[in-house]
């Protein structure tokens, strides 16, 4: 009797099948967390810059010549500050570097705590508590 050496087309295509069901789920629950660290990076640099905005606050009694524009923690989003009231008050917006989350777009923070975006997720999905 002969011996068969290797794969039939049939057994190959079949891994291939297996292989392409496995990534068509891998691949949105992967898109997906890549999306929730970002919006987590965004919302971590405007947490950093808002501190340094109180510290300005302290040291020089406004927030007017309290320059914050610097990238978040893992560079996904450009964070920027815009003083309002005459220095009394401040908003804080994080522009995305990259298209990593259009459902949210850029995120915003005011001195009074007030959270905003530009995209049409629901609030819950772009500010998690």
């Amino acid at each position: 009797m002969r011996q068969c050496k290797g794969l039939t087309l049939i057994e190959l295509m079949t891994v291939l099948g297996i292989i392409a069901v496995l990534a068509a789920i891998a691949w949105p629950l992967y898109d997906d967390q890549r999306q929730r660290e970002a919006r987590a990076d965004g919302v971590g640099g405007l947490g950093i810059a808002a501190m340094e905005m109180e510290n300005c606050l302290a040291r020089n009694g406004t927030y007017t010549g309290c320059p914050v524009t610097t990238p978040s923690p893992r560079g996904h989003y450009a964070v920027a500050m815009v003083a309002t009231n005459g220095g009394a008050g401040f908003t804080l917006t994080a522009t995305k570097n990259d298209n990593a989350d259009a459902d949210c777009g850029d995120l915003s923070l005011n001195h009074l705590g007030q959270k905003t975006h530009t995209g049409t997720a629901p609030m819950q999905r772009c500010w998690p508590s």
